[in-house]
């Protein structure tokens, strides 16, 4: 049974909640939380009821599988015989009834809290409706009580926001009555139970100032207010409809669940919740590696090899966790600098007051600045993060091998350059070289590509995907091959951005169809803001380019053109685009306009007219081909992984859930092979007709990709199909 009574000697039963780890309201949960509802109802003596959860969490909410199981058979949830059900029952008991908040308390969790008569908590927890990142709305009556306890303000702001919220903010919102020590707890919820009388929420309406923003557009000016990621979502819309009728219905409460019913049904159903469920999902199993078994190795003390933005970051990420690191670069200038830089980022976040100062400081105090690589001795981990340089990159692991313990981990965090060529420098600890490549700045962005060399241990990939989850990172576990994953398909996106400058592509558009499409920043946009002279200088370094390479990541006449003019982008207030003093204040000038006709003219190239549908396709669906390709390759464990890396770096909309999934869910594998193949004879054509050009492998569709049209299979659905005879093979021998 997944709830339990005890009856107290006052009289009061306390009905707790029983469903580890989180105490989620499955079917079965909710069948056996009504049944005793029932029971307490009809049990004369019982005066009052409480209801707890046990262990850290009041309730996580529903059960999320449950959805996934409906939506796969087909078969609409029946809201008013399972969540509905318990909230009306719960409502509806003659006896008061008092939710002892005493962990988190989310989702249906906290609508349970609602559709209690009151509701104390502990001063540590926090309670929220997040459903809103799922692309959902609270379908547990949420959006129906919650408008009546705190107003349409507040409603609208925990349900559009998502977040969950600390109990003394609750408390002064209306949610919460009461705030007492964890200790206390119970007492304090039946001594409500024994002395307040029943006080439903559905027999509650809204305020006449809140029928008056209503009528006034309240509602749809708080949804115009959010963010840029939840204006790509159709969810916001949902809840607001919702919290119009929990005002429009006044004392007739059913009414309004009947439409938080009929949006929730759409919502399920939606591809925009789909997109964020698969997320949901997706980032749960991309720190699990396959046939892992090794344990991690504990750590205790981090050294970073390079004090610049990246390894400054990386050291704020483990002093934030409390441990102590070594941060180690060659000059003592570079060091100032770099510690400089890491105070002025904490003084940015007291002011903001998401860091309290005494923690800026204890933090800082956790940084040792070094000149001396034997400082790293006793270091668990040393991660080396100067810039993207292979020969630097080797003498620094040549160091680092002389001076670590035997066990200690050595880590690059190279973005694009070959792992293995560095490992090769410490032959003896092979098995303890491993990339953890960072994105910048470290200490904000979520993601970690962690890059399986050849000679690393289980032990070695063990540690590193615990160290992620340490530090509060998403860790994927990549293969190393050119840019891993999130690099090395951002290579053709923005080829395919300059050949179609070259082509007559209007500049100012392609940042504007990326964003259009829910993109965070657009391909030109991006490109100056990582700084155009960045691979323009490696790729001076490394001399000439094979011409397989080059062929592959297309032409560089507009990077070549930029950098030669010293526009390297916004650090140097000019690059594709001209930069004011103000935020998004840029433009195009003249300059690069006449830039671009001189490489048409020089590379005899008439220019044409390219619409957002093209534009589109052709930065995006080369992109997606070698995200196939990688798979393809085992470059990647699985889809969902690379929809992970390109949600988390590189900004790509969560609502399309990944370019795997969008592929997949929204654009349709069949017309993907079809345009690229379209689009591939078209660059044939090109590369014959003007030999200034060569035809690109980036069009060249996947195998993968086309094993998957020919079998009339999703890629989800394939890949699952593959893994699963791969299993089935694995236990015959």
């Amino acid at each position: 049974m997944s709830t339990s009574i005890y009856i107290r000697q006052d009289g009061v039963a306390v009905l707790t909640l029983r469903n580890p780890p989180v105490n989620a309201l499955s079917q079965a949960h909710c069948k056996s939380l009504v049944q005793n509802m029932k029971l307490l109802q009809a049990n004369r003596t019982v005066k009052g009821i409480v209801i707890t959860g046990e262990g850290k969490f009041f309730s996580g909410g529903a059960e999320i599988m449950e959805f996934e199981y409906h939506i796969r058979k087909g078969v609409k949830m029946n809201m008013a015989e399972g969540i509905h059900l318990v909230m009306n029952t719960i409502d509806q008991t003659d006896k008061p009834v008092v939710a002892a908040i005493n962990g988190m308390a989310l989702g249906g969790g906290f609508e349970v809290a609602l559709a209690s008569h009151y509701r104390v908590a502990v001063p540590t927890v926090k309670v929220g409706l997040p459903e809103v990142n799922l692309g959902l709305l609270p379908g547990g009556q949420g959006t129906q009580r919650l408008p009546r306890l705190a107003g349409v303000q507040v409603a609208l702001q925990t349900m559009l926001g998502g977040q969950p919220i600390p109990a003394a903010l609750a408390k002064r919102q209306k949610m919460i009555d009461e705030i007492v020590p964890a200790d206390k707890l119970i007492d304090a919820a039946a001594a409500i139970a024994l002395t307040k009388p029943v006080r439903r929420t559905s027999e509650m309406t809204c305020s006449t100032a809140d029928r008056v923003m209503v009528v006034g557009g309240a509602v749809e000016m708080g949804i115009n207010q959010i963010d840029r990621f939840r204006k790509h979502q159709i969810a916001p819309e949902a809840i607001g409809r919702c919290v119009k009728a929990a005002v429009e219905s006044g004392a007739d409460f059913q009414k309004g669940c009947r439409v938080e019913q009929e949006e929730f049904d759409k919502l399920l159903y939606s591809k925009e919740s789909g997109a964020l469920r698969h997320l949901f999902f997706a980032e749960r199993i991309a720190n699990k590696v396959s046939g892992l078994r090794a344990k991690p190795l504990p750590i205790k003390k981090v050294g970073v090899v390079g004090a610049g933005l990246m390894g400054g970051g990386i050291a704020m990420c483990f002093v934030a966790k409390g441990m102590p690191v070594v941060l180690l670069d060659a000059k003592e200038e570079f060091l100032s600098r770099g510690m400089g830089l890491i105070k002025k980022n904490y003084e940015t976040s007291v002011a903001r007051k998401s860091l309290k100062l005494e923690e800026a400081a204890k933090r800082l105090k956790l940084i040792k600045p070094s000149l001396d690589y034997a400082d790293f001795g006793d270091c668990d981990i040393v991660i080396e993060a100067v810039f993207e340089n292979l020969k630097l990159k080797q003498d620094i692991f040549k160091q680092l091998d002389k001076v670590t313990k035997p066990d200690a981990l050595l880590c690059s965090n190279t973005s694009s350059l070959d792992i293995d060529a560095i490992a090769s420098m410490v032959p003896k600890r092979a098995a303890n070289v491993v990339g953890t490549h960072f994105f910048s700045p470290a200490n904000v962005m979520k993601l970690l590509e962690n890059v399986r060399t050849k000679g690393a241990s289980d032990t070695t990939i063990a540690t590193v995907m615990a160290m992620g989850k340490l530090i509060n990172k998403v860790a994927v576990l990549v293969g190393n091959c050119d840019g891993f994953v999130g690099n090395r398909m951002l290579g053709p996106y923005g080829a395919e951005v300059r050949q179609m400058v070259e082509e007559g592509g209007d500049l100012a558009e392609f940042d504007a169809v990326a964003v259009d499409f829910g993109m965070a920043m657009g391909p030109l946009s991006m490109s100056d803001l990582v700084g155009q002279d960045l691979f323009w200088r490696a790729r001076k370094m490394a001399g000439d380019m094979k011409m397989e390479t080059a062929v592959a990541i297309g032409p560089h006449d507009l990077t070549d053109w930029l950098c030669e003019k010293g526009r390297f982008g916004q650090k140097a207030g000019k690059g594709v685009y001209v930069y004011g003093k103000g935020r998004g204040d840029k433009k195009i000038d003249q300059e690069i306009l006449e830039g671009v006709k001189e490489i048409q003219k020089r590379k005899g190239v008439t220019p044409r007219v390219i619409d957002e549908k093209e534009m589109l396709e052709r930065m995006l669906f080369p992109l997606v081909n070698e995200g196939f390709k990688i798979l393809e390759e085992g470059m990647a464990q699985r889809p969902s992984d690379i929809d992970i890396v390109w949600i988390y770096g590189y900004g790509f909309p969560p609502v399309k859930g990944g370019p795997m999934h969008w592929a997949d869910n929204y654009i349709g594998l069949g017309y993907l092979l079809e345009r690229l193949r379209y689009y591939d004879n078209q660059a044939a054509e090109r590369s014959t007709k003007n030999k200034n050009y060569r035809k690109p492998k980036y069009f060249v569709p996947s195998r993968l990709l086309e094993e998957c049209v020919k079998a009339n299979m999703k890629l989800g659905d394939y890949w699952l199909k593959k893994e699963k005879e791969a299993r089935q093979q694995a236990s015959k021998l």
